[in-house]
């Protein structure tokens, strides 16, 4: 039988908002709520924290979770979460074909629910390197994004943008909305980035995918956990 683990990458800098992973929502850190989603899924038999933060790696072991101090050439805001995952599977051995939850705390609109579809969908699929991504909708078509050259507006995809201005006439696109992404230790050690190519869409509403990347955001996600 095939072994679940979760990861939670977190480092201790961040640019927008400060320690943001350990940020509180309704009395509850980014952190703690990646780890409670993971808890309460109940199919892990390992959870563990990824930092090189003294106070994240503390609160986590408050938190009854497993932890691995990351090398600090991985700290940094340039370092990408792939490097960090690939770096720890490395380091800790994981079997080949155990399957990693990668956890992003910046997700706290993710449920456990949410994993363990995301865990039955994956596990319906053959194909054991290829990985299964959590996304939603894009609120606005991307081929209407402009870019701005000279102080004017300039569309980055033009000839769709000529073809209409309606978001009604363009195809779905949609993002990762850093919810989770599965993969085998192994197909994450063959990845280049950590969504990969060709991955499998695990599609979310967009009421769910809410990722804090500013303080706005975090009042957002405060207003409709309120509304539960």
């Amino acid at each position: 039988m095939n072994e679940y683990i979760a990861i939670i990458p977190a480092r201790g800098g961040s640019e927008r908002i400060k320690n943001k992973n350990l940020t509180r929502i309704n009395g509850k850190s980014l952190l703690q709520m990646a780890v409670e989603a993971a808890k309460n899924a109940n199919f892990f038999s390992r959870v563990i924290v990824n930092s090189e933060d003294s106070e994240i790696i503390l609160e986590a072991g408050n938190l009854g979770i497993e932890t691995y101090n990351r090398p600090i050439e991985l700290a940094s805001s340039s370092a990408s979460v792939i490097d960090v995952v690939k770096e720890m599977i490395l380091q800790l051995n994981f079997d080949p074909t155990a399957r990693v939850f990668v956890l992003l705390p910046t997700a706290p609109l993710r449920e456990s629910i949410d994993l363990i579809e995301m865990k039955n969908v994956y596990d319906r699929q053959s194909d054991e390197k290829k990985a299964l991504v959590s996304v939603s909708e894009f609120d606005n078509p991307i081929q209407l994004a402009q870019n701005i050259i000279d102080n004017k507006l300039n569309p980055v995809f033009e000839r769709a943008y000529k073809k209409s201005t309606k978001s009604t006439a363009h195809e779905k696109t949609y993002r990762f909305n850093e919810c989770a992404v599965i993969n085998s230790a192994q197909g994450f050690l063959e990845q280049e980035n950590l969504i990969g190519t060709k991955s499998i869409p695990y599609l979310m509403p967009s009421e769910k995918s809410i990722a804090i990347d500013n303080s706005f955001q975090k009042k957002l996600v405060e207003l409709l956990l309120n509304e539960k």
